[in-house]
């Protein structure tokens, strides 16, 4: 799905990942329903993905990002990267672009439809074509490949 991912992967290196601590975070191969601890996961027919957002290190993670075709470009956006959205814990989704190097971890895991995301502070819960997040202020999103909508 996400269409310049790989291009960018090639250009970038892992190097230009930080990953998150094992101890904190551990991603499963594929997650059953319940809540699902994946740092970087997609949905099993691919309609959007998402992922703890990279962030320096000894800090801890604080924002999820996820892409999906229906997600608008931002309008100061460039026009490399994906459209994506990024939710931390509190205030209103932003669109960003999203890249290799946004997130956290390049190994990415499939949910299972039904399963719950969380972490620090936000929710997603997984569609098996759209996801839905939420932060504490009861702020989110909607996205998949035709659906997007904040709240």
């Amino acid at each position: 799905m996400a269409k310049n991912r790989s291009v960018v992967a090639a250009c970038l290196g892992a190097a230009a990942i930080v990953a998150a601590p094992a101890a904190a975070i551990v991603a499963a191969p594929a997650a059953a329903a319940g809540t699902a601890p994946a740092v970087y996961w997609k949905n099993k027919p691919d309609t959007y993905d998402c992922g703890i957002k990279a962030f320096p290190k000894g800090k801890k993670p604080s924002l999820l990002a996820c892409s999906a075709d229906a997600i608008p470009r931002g309008p100061k956006a460039p026009k490399d990267g994906d459209p994506g959205v990024q939710l931390g814990a509190h205030g209103k989704p932003k669109l960003i672009n999203t890249f290799d190097s946004t997130f956290a971890s390049r190994h990415q895991v499939v949910l299972a439809t039904g399963s719950t995301w969380k972490d620090f502070g936000v929710t997603c819960k997984i569609g098996a074509q759209n996801v839905t997040c939420r932060n504490k202020d009861k702020h989110g999103f909607t996205a998949g490949h035709k659906t997007y909508k904040t709240f």
